[in-house]
């Protein structure tokens, strides 16, 4: 299979980067290609992590009975100064 780069500026800079890390064009190709996919992976891991947190702190709320009312999860959340706690 074959790939045809018609970009004199983008085969100068896969070059260079080949030659930085000692790598073929192929190899060279491959490191940048497979760092953007993780790349645009790492938001939706990210967005993960936090469901999973929100979902932790809903399951703690849920053991405990809930919250009665938004006056008591302003008192659970806010100090007396009105800042988070």
């Amino acid at each position: 299979m074959g790939l045809s780069v018609k970009n004199a500026e983008l085969e100068r800079r896969v070059r260079e980067l080949a030659a930085r890390r000692g790598l073929g064009i192929t190899k060279a190709l491959r490191l940048a290609v497979d760092n953007e996919l993780a790349r645009d992976e790492r938001p939706r891991r990210n967005l993960e992590v936090m469901r999973d947190a929100v979902r932790e702190i809903q399951h703690r709320f849920a053991a405990r009975g809930g919250l009665a009312s938004m006056a008591e999860f302003d008192a659970e959340t806010y100090g007396a100064d009105g800042l988070p706690r």
